[in-house]
């Protein structure tokens, strides 16, 4: 049997009904499942497999607070298992291996199924006699819509939804190779599903021929139910633990984001040809998401305390801190090499608005800069000129 770290057993508490108590069947599967030290994600599909469901607490800073199991027709805190089997005892007692970038996207997931079926399947452990077959039917209509869609317009909502904001033209060239036959076909087909939305920005673009311009860029998002429909129904987003994102957040920021997704074909492409494989995307969004909620605790802590517990926090997430501040990429590329072995590269899209300063720190913290070659030397979106060209060597136009 499993030990806590300080050699106690686990916490148990004795059954009520003997063999037959669901809480005991929990515990005993609980621990008979992490016996090899399983990550939480494994955890949770292994207990899945074991007909117990984990309903995880994620904090808004996407931390994991608390864990309940769904099993037998009933909701058990896991605090009235024991402190082992709390989510801090899972791991402390029990050796579950928690690393909340890559455990993120299931225990959201799950999560999110607990709160949307709050008012029925809860009702159901509680009251199984007042709940009919429409949540079933339900269950079974997303599955569907999601089943009769093509490979090309999944493929499509998954390679959408990982980015914030994708421009239309820039997807039709990339992912459909300018096929406007075949887009069009799978575009009518997302958006009056409302699966898929398209809207057209105004930004202001720079160049030295032409000075400011104003135009009209037409830009792509999944929507909220797309995001959902992908969750729940699409192995390949689970199974790579892929964070998504629904609807157009901040305009202003579009044609930034627009010019990431460009950036990250440039640097796939480089991965492709050396034999490697792409396997997640990771935006700045998730990345803040993980590092400032720890160091928002932290705020009460001494100078050099705090300096400690930022430098602990960057090397948890794979960053660095420079001038005193952890650096945040503009994307993450975690993929596989050609040999096998897992790798990444954090990638930093440079504008006409870095300076010297600025461009030296990305540098230092290990980013690999692209410029897009509107803004190398020219002009592009912003308001201010060319890139420092003392720092010119170090970007990697596309």
């Amino acid at each position: 049997m499993s030990r806590s770290i300080d050699g106690r057993e686990p916490e148990r508490r004795p059954p009520v009904r003997g063999q037959d108590d669901p809480r005991q069947r929990v515990r005993e599967t609980i621990e008979r499942v992490t016996q090899d030290r399983p990550t939480m994600s494994e955890l949770i599909d292994r207990l899945e497999q074991a007909g117990i469901r984990a309903v995880p607490s994620i904090q808004k800073s996407g931390r994991l607070n608390g864990m309940s199991y769904a099993v037998d027709g009933k909701l058990i805190k896991g605090s009235d298992l024991g402190r082992a089997y709390t989510a801090q005892g899972l791991q402390k007692s029990l050796g579950v291996r928690y690393d909340p970038e890559q455990d993120h996207a299931l225990l959201a997931e799950a999560a999110l199924r607990a709160r949307e079926c709050a008012a029925t399947s809860l009702e159901r452990f509680e009251r199984p006699d007042r709940v009919g077959p429409d949540r079933l039917r339900d269950r079974a209509s997303r599955m569907r819509e999601y089943e009769d869609l093509s490979t090309t317009q999944r493929a499509a909502l998954r390679e959408i939804g990982r980015f914030r904001t994708v421009a239309a033209e820039d997807f039709l060239r990339i992912q459909y190779r300018g096929d406007r036959h075949a887009w069009r076909k799978d575009f009518t087909r997302l958006v009056s599903q409302k699966l898929l939305e398209e809207r057209s920005v105004v930004v202001a673009m720079h160049s030295k021929t032409h000075g400011k311009t104003l135009r009209s860029l037409s830009v792509l998002a999944i929507t909220k139910r797309g995001k959902n429909l992908l969750r729940r129904c699409d192995k390949d987003t689970r199974a790579s633990h892929q964070a998504l994102y629904a609807g157009i957040v901040k305009p202003r920021e579009v044609a930034h984001d627009t010019a990431i997704y460009r950036m990250h074909q440039a640097e796939a492409a480089r991965i492709e040809a050396d034999g490697g494989r792409v396997k997640r995307v990771v935006l700045d969004f998730e990345l803040k998401k993980h590092a400032y909620s720890p160091l928002a605790r932290a705020r009460h802590l001494t100078s050099p305390e705090y300096a400690r517990k930022q430098a602990q926090v960057a090397q948890e997430n794979g960053l660095k801190v420079v001038q005193g501040k952890i650096r945040f990429p503009d994307l993450r590329i975690e993929y596989e090499t050609a040999g096998g072995e897992a790798a990444r590269v954090d990638l930093e899209l440079a504008t006409e608005h870095y300076r010297g300063e600025h461009m030296s720190a990305k540098s230092r913290a290990g980013f690999k800069i692209y410029a897009e070659s509107a803004s190398h030397p020219g002009g592009s979106y912003g308001r201010s000129s060319a890139l420092d060209p003392d720092h010119i060597t170090e970007i990697f136009s596309f």
